[in-house]
C-alpha cells in the first residue's frame, strides 16, 4: 500500500468518526403522552459532536410533514411550543433536524388531542440546584379526573436513572430524599405520571449536586462546623384569639444559632385545609436579616370559614435552600387542628298589644346568631300584609348575640294578618344551617281589639 493511500484511508477514517459523533436525540415528547391543544409543552433534545448552532422543528405523521414548528431556534436543547387548536387529533412524531439538514431525530410517537387530565410540576423549578442527602419536595397540579395514583422516575438526557417511587398517592406533593449514589449532573428532570401511564409531565431541568457543608477535622477526628449559619424555628404557637370564634393568630420565632449573620431569608407559611377559602393558602416572603444569636418573629392573624381540619406549616429557608445550613431538620413547624364552626342566623317575630291611645301594634323582628362564630353584616327583609316589605341592616353578631328591630302598624281591618321575616335575605353568609332562615307567622285582629 502506497503512502498517499495509507493517508487517504486516515483522512477516511477521521471523517467517518466526526459525521458518526454527530447525534441528536428528541427525549420529550415520549412515548404514549398526550399533549393537549391550546397548551405549551417543552421538545427537548441532547446532542453529540460538532454541528449546526441551530436546529429547525417539525411536526411529523407517518414519515410526512404537518407542521413547520419553527424554521430556526439555538441548537440548546429545549423549545417551548403551544400546540395550535387546528391540528387535528392523532398520532405524530416530533423532528428536530440542524438547518444544513445533516445531523436529525424523530421522537417517540406521541398523541395530540383534548383531553381535559393533565399534571404540571412545579418544583423542581427551572434551573434550581438540589443537594445529595438532603430531602425536598416534588410538587405539582392537577387539573380533571385521573388515577389517584402516580408513579415519579428521575431522567437524565431523556434516560431513566432512578425509579423514585412506584405508587404514590396524586395529591401533589412527594417528599424525596436524594441518594448520595446519584451522580452530580445539571441536566435532570422529574417526571411525574399516572401508574395507568395515561397522564404525564416533565419538570423543567435541574441540577443535582454534592451537599456543600463545609467541615474542618482535627486529630481527634472531631468534626466542628464553620463559616455558616444555622437558623432554628422555636418558641412556635397557634391559639384562638378570643376575639372571636374561628379567629386564630400564629407566632413562630426563628433564632440564628449559627456563627454567620445571614440577610434576605425566605420563608414559606401553608395552610392546607378544607375546601374553602383556605383549601390550600401560600405565603411567601423573607426576613430582612438575622444577625448570629438574634431572633425575628412571624406573627399572623386568620380567620376560619369553613369546619374541617387545617394543617399550618412554617419553613424557613425552604427546599429552593437559600443558603447552607449545618442542620435542616430544625427549620419548620407544623400543628394540625379541627375547627368546627360557622355562624347560623335566625329570626323571630313578637306581636305586641295594641295600643288603646293610636290604635296601634308594635312588631318584633329578633334575629338570633345560634352557631359558633361570629357572623358578618346582612339584610333583614320584613313583610307585614297590607303595609308592604321593610328592610333593616343586621350588623355583624357574635355566638349568643341578637339583634331587635321594631315596626309600629295600624290595620284597617279585622282578621288574619300575614307576617313574614327573612334574615340574611340575599345569602351573603355561609352558615351552619341555611333552611332555618325564615319564619312565618299570622296574628289576628279581632273586633274590640282595634279601632281604625
Amino acid at each position: 500500500m502506497t503512502k498517499k493511500i495509507k493517508i487517504l484511508f486516515i483522512l477516511l477514517f477521521f471523517i467517518s468518526a466526526l459525521s458518526f459523533a454527530q447525534t441528536i436525540t428528541v427525549t420529550s415528547p415520549h412515548s404514549g403522552d398526550t399533549w393537549n391543544k391550546g397548551r405549551t409543552y417543552t421538545i427537548r433534545w441532547t446532542k453529540s459532536g460538532t454541528m449546526n448552532a441551530n436546529v429547525k422543528i417539525r411536526l411529523i405523521q407517518n414519515g410526512t410533514k404537518i407542521l413547520g414548528i419553527t424554521d430556526s431556534t439555538p441548537n440548546n436543547g429545549s423549545y417551548s411550543w403551544t400546540i395550535p387548536a387546528n391540528i387535528p387529533d392523532g398520532t405524530y412524531q416530533i423532528r428536530v433536524k440542524t438547518i444544513d439538514n445533516a445531523v436529525s431525530d424523530d421522537s417517540d410517537s406521541f398523541t395530540i388531542g383534548v383531553n381535559n387530565a393533565y399534571l404540571q410540576i412545579t418544583s423542581p423549578s427551572a434551573g434550581i440546584t438540589w443537594y445529595k442527602k438532603t430531602t425536598y419536595k416534588i410538587k405539582w397540579n392537577k387539573t380533571g379526573s385521573m388515577s389517584n395514583r402516580v408513579k415519579i422516575r428521575l431522567y437524565r438526557n431523556g434516560v431513566k436513572v432512578l425509579g423514585i417511587t412506584d405508587s404514590a398517592p396524586n395529591n401533589g406533593i412527594f417528599e424525596w430524599t436524594i441518594p448520595d449514589t446519584v451522580q452530580e449532573a445539571s441536566n435532570y428532570i422529574i417526571r411525574v405520571k399516572t401508574v395507568d401511564n395515561l397522564v404525564s409531565d416533565d419538570s423543567d431541568l435541574f441540577s443535582i449536586k454534592n451537599s456543600n457543608i463545609n467541615i474542618n477535622t482535627n486529630f481527634n477526628k472531631k468534626f466542628t462546623p464553620v463559616g455558616f449559619p444555622e437558623l432554628e424555628v422555636y418558641g412556635t404557637s397557634l391559639r384562638y384569639t378570643g376575639n372571636k370564634d374561628g379567629e386564630i393568630k400564629i407566632h413562630v420565632a426563628v433564632r440564628n444559632t449559627g456563627k454567620v449573620d445571614v440577610s434576605n431569608v425566605p420563608y414559606t407559611f401553608i395552610i392546607d385545609g378544607p375546601s374553602g377559602r383556605y383549601d390550600f393558602y401560600s405565603l411567601q416572603g423573607h426576613f430582612a436579616s438575622i444577625p448570629r444569636g438574634m431572633t425575628v418573629v412571624f406573627d399572623k392573624t386568620y380567620v376560619l370559614e369553613d369546619e374541617g381540619k387545617y394543617k399550618f406549616s412554617f419553613e424557613v429557608n425552604p427546599n429552593h435552600r437559600a443558603f447552607v445550613e449545618y442542620r435542616y431538620d430544625n427549620n419548620k413547624f407544623e400543628k394540625e387542628i379541627k375547627y368546627i364552626g360557622a355562624p347560623d342566623l335566625v329570626v323571630k317575630v313578637i306581636v305586641g298589644m295594641h295600643s288603646r291611645l293610636g290604635f296601634s301594634h308594635k312588631v318584633w323582628f329578633e334575629v338570633k346568631n345560634i352557631g359558633t362564630r361570629a357572623s358578618s353584616d346582612c339584610k333583614l327583609r320584613t313583610y307585614i300584609k297590607g303595609k308592604g316589605v321593610k328592610f333593616f341592616n343586621v350588623p355583624h353578631l357574635y355566638p349568643g348575640e341578637k339583634a331587635t328591630f321594631i315596626r309600629t302598624v295600624k290595620w284597617l281591618t279585622l282578621g288574619y294578618k300575614k307576617i313574614e321575616a327573612i334574615v340574611d335575605y340575599y345569602n351573603i353568609i355561609r352558615e351552619k344551617n341555611e333552611n332555618n332562615n325564615k319564619t312565618d307567622v299570622r296574628t289576628k285582629v279581632v273586633t274590640g281589639t282595634i279601632f281604625d
